[in-house]
């Protein structure tokens, strides 16, 4: 099956080639459109720009039916997603740098930004699309531009701003599948010549995905329990205000709140058991068909799933900011200033076993704030184009987790409390506070050669506190961290204050020997700074005081591609390869119920492609590829087993095929259809590489059409995500260890929809 796709996707090129030929007599004067992005903070067409980047528009990710941010990873070979909670909460991975440590105190080696400011929390990356301009996805460092952990890349969220000229607006209606409803809608209304304010939001629940099977009226001691789940309820709205107060000079307040509750985390269960060798060392784990328990898991192709502690409506996700946004012009220098606050709440529970025994559960409650402020000067002349800055972010982290013990739960039976359940939690707060200088320049030296350099030089200060306690169980679906502490818990307690200067580079060569062709070669160095274990009781050893803190990461990266547009625009062929040199990677390993964070040294070696053609008569194919061949050198295994891995979540090949359609002035309207079909090999879930951990690869197609009429006044479309329905699965933990299971958490299964909108 590998050497399939691996021929599949080494012929992809070959296919491109041939439909290039067409596109050459075909076309008919068709062209490609221009894409517009700001990856370099400034505006710039994509093609010009000397880095590998993805860029969506959010209507045409609107018209495909998406309505999450990460769902974009479907769309982009060379970026997959890592994540916890059953899927519940979902971070970016990019070419295989990745983090899927659940402690909601530590960020992603992938900075998200919405509307230029970062998110610092990893659950804010899984969030409502609404009211987009587009969404740039940048491969590769970028520390020197942007202001944090940037080591793997970026995903910004560009939002569509106020207008002072006109009052427009839109609404968006949809439903689907599963109960599926949407609610999207957006005003633009100016408040005098120089004033306007913009709003929108976005409401979007669906009915429970996965049928529990699990008895109603059991003797569980849990109650209620057995509910079915996968159900979800989103608001999320932003309101701004522009005042322009002359040609060159606004000021932009932007507020937003957004409210996410979802049911108790979709984790189900499968059986696997641990390989031990002589010493009783773990060196394995094999998918068995039943768990440690004797639960023979349902069929998940059925979308069901049978486990006792299940709410359809338990977890929260709340979050609201302020930003202002202050841009100002002279000659041929501009000023950006962004002030952010931000505020994320995160309230977590899951069934560790995901099966119908009582055995334990999990819980995660979270508060974090974060104020940034970023002060950027830029300029640009007829050879020299620049950019310098101050950035200075502050997080204050404060979270409790750990497993929990119900009341008749197995683990609460352990420490004698299985009568009234006990919740055993790891408290923490992490503060850290980040300063930065930065700049970067472009200079062409002559028409055809460019060079491109740039620093950025980190101070981070960090403040660690911890402590473990086993506190009065109130109530099984909560977690308890402010009830009254029946004991302090078995880890002792840790203090910690630590300080670093970090700095990230940037260096390339570019070399235009046409308008059409760009060719560069770069040498980028990204960094992402050091945090904390935040170890919770399992029944392991605690960690030693040396064992909790971990290094920064150091990123060298190599890249060379080059980027061609055809002079008349009827094709575009982008291609990059790279190689990643690490130092200190950050690798999570989690093993029995609880993990810790660990420094190895890593590297890969890849190549990414893709390439658009107009193949005539409103027909348009984008082909993608990647390829990754990465490894955690030295990783041990278990006490005294040592060998190479590869980083979780990283797939070898994957690779996309997208077919538009668009035909105007027929039936009074336009129209756009599509069709896509994805693929991605197998992945680990987990850092040791065992058999149970595997993710297998899967194919995942989507079909969408889209009629405007009008004059583009009104819109009616569908569209079909997941279309063959297969069952594949997205993040794992391995539980082999403590329960015989292991978890995984699935996509969304096949899902219809229609939806229809109205503009002015």
């Amino acid at each position: 099956m590998k050497k399939y796709y691996q021929r599949a996707i080494g012929g992809l090129p070959f296919l491109v080639l041939i439909l290039i030929t067409l596109a050459t007599t075909l076309a008919n004067g068709a062209t490609l459109e221009e894409v517009v992005v700001t990856a370099q903070r400034r505006t710039e067409k994509l093609s010009d720009v000397g880095i590998a980047i993805a860029a969506f528009d959010g209507d045409r990710l609107k018209q495909q039916g998406m309505t999450t941010s990460t769902e974009i990873a479907l769309l982009t070979p060379g970026i997959t997603l890592s994540g916890t909670y059953g899927g519940q909460s979902v971070q970016f991975s990019i070419r295989g740098v990745t983090q899927s440590d659940f402690n909601d105190a530590i960020e992603a080696p992938v900075a998200v930004y919405v509307d230029d400011v970062y998110i610092a929390s990893q659950q804010g990356q899984s969030m409502a699309l609404f009211d987009i301009e587009r969404v740039e996805a940048l491969k590769g460092p970028q520390g020197t531009l942007f202001g944090r952990n940037a080591t793997g890349g970026l995903v910004h969220f560009v939002v569509k701003k106020p207008l002072v000229d006109k009052v427009s607006g839109y609404v968006d209606v949809g439903y689907a599948t599963f109960n599926t409803k949407k609610i999207e809608a957006g005003l633009n209304l100016p408040l005098g010549d120089k004033v306007a304010m913009r709003i929108s939001g976005i409401w979007n629940s669906n009915d429970s995905i996965w049928d529990n099977v699990f008895p109603e009226n059991s003797s569980a001691d849990i109650s209620p329990s057995g509910q079915d789940i996968g159900d979800q309820e989103t608001f999320a709205g932003r309101l701004q205000f522009l005042y322009q107060a002359s040609d060159t000079l606004d000021f932009r307040l932007s507020l937003s709140k957004a409210d996410q509750n979802l049911s108790e985390s979709p984790w189900t269960s499968l059986g696997a058991t641990v390989g031990t060798d002589g010493s009783g060392r773990v060196i394995g784990s094999e998918f068995t068909p039943a768990t440690v328990f004797g639960y023979v898991p349902v069929s998940i192709d059925d979308r069901k799933v049978s486990k006792d502690f299940a709410l359809s409506d338990l977890n929260r996700f709340d979050t609201d900011g302020a930003t202002l946004h202050i841009n100002k012009e002279w000659n041929q220098v501009s000023l950006a200033s962004v002030t952010s606050y931000a505020n994320y709440e995160k309230t977590f529970m899951l069934d560790v076993d995901s099966s119908p025994v009582n055995f334990s559960a999990f819980g995660n409650v979270s508060d974090t704030e974060t104020f940034s402020q970023e002060i950027r000067l830029s300029g640009a002349g007829d050879s020299l184009s620049w950019t310098v800055g101050l950035y200075y972010l502050d997080i204050t982290a404060k979270n409790a987790h750990g497993i929990l013990g119900p009341r008749g739960s197995i683990f609460a039976g352990l420490f004698g409390l299985g009568a009234s359940g006990v919740d055993p939690l790891a408290v923490f707060k992490l503060k850290t506070k980040s300063t930065s200088v930065f700049g970067q320049a472009s200079y062409d030296f002559t028409s055809e050669w460019r060079l491109v350099a740039g620093v950025r030089v980190i101070y981070e200060k960090q403040d660690y506190d911890y402590f473990t306690a086993l506190f009065q169980n109130l109530d099984d679906y909560t977690v308890d961290a402010d009830a009254p502490i029946l004991s302090m818990g078995p880890h002792p307690a840790f203090n910690d204050r630590r300080s670093d200067y970090l700095w990230a580079g940037k260096f390339q060569l570019e070399f235009r020997p046409s308008d059409s062709m760009l060719i560069y070669l770069g040498l980028n160095r990204g960094v992402k700074g050091g945090s904390y274990t935040g170890q919770y009781f399992d029944g392991t050893a605690a960690l030693s005081p040396s064992e909790i803190p971990y290094d920064p990461e150091t990123l060298i990266s190599l890249e060379g591609g080059f980027k061609y547009t055809d002079p008349d625009n009827l094709y575009a062929i982008n291609m990059a390869m790279f190689y990643y040199d690490y130092a200190d990677y950050q690798s999570f390993l989690f093993s029995t119920l609880s993990g810790s964070v660990e420094n190895y040294d890593a590297n890969s070696i890849g190549v990414e492609f893709d390439a658009s053609v107009n193949i005539g008569s409103g027909f348009r194919l984008t082909a993608t590829g990647a390829y990754i061949n990465a490894e955690v050198e030295d990783f041990v295994i278990a006490p005294g087993i040592i060998t190479n891995t590869e980083p979780t979540y990283t797939p070898e090949f994957s690779a996309g095929l997208r077919l538009n359609y668009s035909v105007y002035d027929v039936l009074g309207g336009d129209l756009d259809t599509g069709v896509s079909v994805n693929y991605q090999s197998k992945i680990f879930h987990n850092a040791r590489n065992f058999n149970a951990s595997v993710i297998p690869g899967r194919t995942v197609t989507g079909l969408y059409a889209n009629f405007l009429f009008k004059g583009g006044r009104y819109s009616i479309g569908a569209y079909a995500r997941n279309v063959f329905d297969e069952r594949y699965a997205v993040v794992g933990l391995d539980l082999s260890q403590a329960c015989g299971c292991n978890l995984e958490a699935y996509g969304q299964p096949r899902t219809l929809g229609i939806q229809a909108g109205y503009r002015f």
